[in-house]
C-alpha cells in the first residue's frame, strides 16, 4: 500500500493537471437566442452594408431562417460598430465573438453601459454584476490564460457540425470557474481554501 508521502505527491500532480486544463464551455441556462442565430448575425454584421442587404434577402428565401430574421436583424443592429467586427476579415468566428465579449467588459468597466450593452450581455450570457467586480489586470490575465478562445472555437465547431440549433455558451460560468480555480487567477491565488468565499453565480 502506498505511503502517505506518495499519496500526497500524486494528489499534487493531479491538482496541477486539473489547473492546467482549460475549463470547457457549458450551455447558458437562459437562452434569448441560439448560438447558430447569433453566429449568422455576426457574420452578416461584419459585411459591407450593400452585401448585408443582399444576404438578408437570401435568408428570407430559406424557410428555416425566416422565423429567426427578426432576431438576426436585431443582433446585427446591436453589434454594428463594435471594433471586433471591423477587424474580423479573415479572423475565426471565435476570435470575433471573444473580441465582442472583451469590448463589452471594457464598456462596463469604463461605465459606458447603455441599453445596447445590457442587451448584448444578456445575449452572451454574461452577468453585469460579475464584470463590475473584476478590474483590468484580472481581465488581461483571463484573456491570456483561460483558453476562452480555444474553447469557443471548439464549441462553435461542434455546433456547426449538427443541423439542430445549439445553445449559447455560458461565458459567466466560464469566467467564475477560472477566477475561483485557475492557477493564473489573481483572485484564486489570494484566497485561503476553507476560509475565503468563492465567487458564485446567483441562481
Amino acid at each position: 500500500m502506498p505511503d502517505m508521502k506518495e499519496i500526497m505527491e500524486n494528489w499534487d500532480i493531479f491538482l496541477n493537471e486539473q489547473l492546467d486544463t482549460h475549463q470547457a464551455l457549458d450551455a447558458c441556462p437562459q437562452q434569448p437566442v441560439d448560438l447558430d442565430t447569433f453566429l449568422i448575425a455576426i457574420e452578416i454584421a461584419s459585411l459591407d452594408p450593400a452585401v448585408q442587404k443582399e444576404k438578408l434577402e437570401q435568408l428570407k428565401t430559406q424557410q428555416d431562417k425566416v422565423g429567426k430574421l427578426n432576431d438576426i436583424m436585431g443582433i446585427v443592429s446591436l453589434t454594428a460598430g463594435i471594433p471586433a467586427l471591423a477587424a474580423s476579415a479573415g479572423v475565426a468566428l471565435g476570435a470575433t465573438v471573444v473580441g465582442i465579449f472583451a469590448n463589452i467588459i471594457n464598456d462596463v468597466q469604463q461605465k459606458k453601459s447603455d441599453a445596447k450593452t445590457k442587451s448584448l450581455l444578456s445575449l452572451l450570457c454574461i452577468d453585469h454584476a460579475l464584470l463590475a467586480t473584476i478590474d483590468n489586470d484580472i481581465e488581461k490575465v483571463y484573456w491570456s490564460n483561460s483558453g476562452i478562445q480555444q474553447e469557443l472555437e471548439k464549441y462553435i465547431a461542434a455546433a456547426r457540425a449538427t443541423p439542430k440549433p445549439d445553445p449559447m455558451p455560458d461565458f459567466t460560468q466560464h469566467l467564475v470557474t477560472w477566477l475561483n480555480s485557475a492557477g493564473e487567477s489573481p483572485y484564486a491565488q489570494q484566497g485561503t481554501p476553507g476560509l475565503d468565499t468563492d465567487i458564485v453565480v446567483r441562481k
